[in-house]
């Protein structure tokens, strides 16, 4: 074992692994930071409410072709899901649970987070070719 490392075993926001790895001190501070900021993005998501429809789009790929791309809607679909609105999200943005998990997924330490990334991208990828190909909408 590494002198000062701590072996947490399968603490989960310490990052580490169900094989025992160790995590410094210095980590095992961070883990109320990362709460700390995650709950503030958390307050922030359900004080503001953006407008149901934007009076311009900042997507390139819709500027573009006019349809919209795998991440449209994401940002309105966040801010509705912090407040519990779940079908509007749904309505916004088919994968912003998905999306909602992943973003606060950067504030978890460990290779679930890499895991969660790789697939949730994947995912998204799916989408995109189903709303654009496929659905058109």
């Amino acid at each position: 074992m590494n002198r000062g490392a701590v072996n947490v075993g399968a603490d989960p926001l310490a990052g580490a692994s169900a094989a025992g790895a160790t995590v410094s001190p210095r980590a095992r501070r961070a883990v109320p930071i990362r709460l700390a900021l995650a709950a503030v993005l958390l307050l922030v998501l359900w004080a503001y409410t953006p407008p149901a429809e934007p009076p311009w789009r900042v997507c390139g790929f819709h500027w573009l072709t006019g349809r919209p791309c795998p991440l449209c809607g994401l940002t309105r679909a966040m801010f509705a899901l912090a407040k519990g609105h779940w079908g509007e999200a749904i309505g916004f943005n088919v994968l912003s649970p998905l999306g909602l998990v992943m973003l606060f997924g950067l504030f978890w330490d460990g290779p679930v987070r890499g895991r969660l990334w790789t697939g949730g991208i994947a995912g998204f990828a799916a989408y995109g070719v189903v709303r654009i190909f496929i659905a058109g909408a």
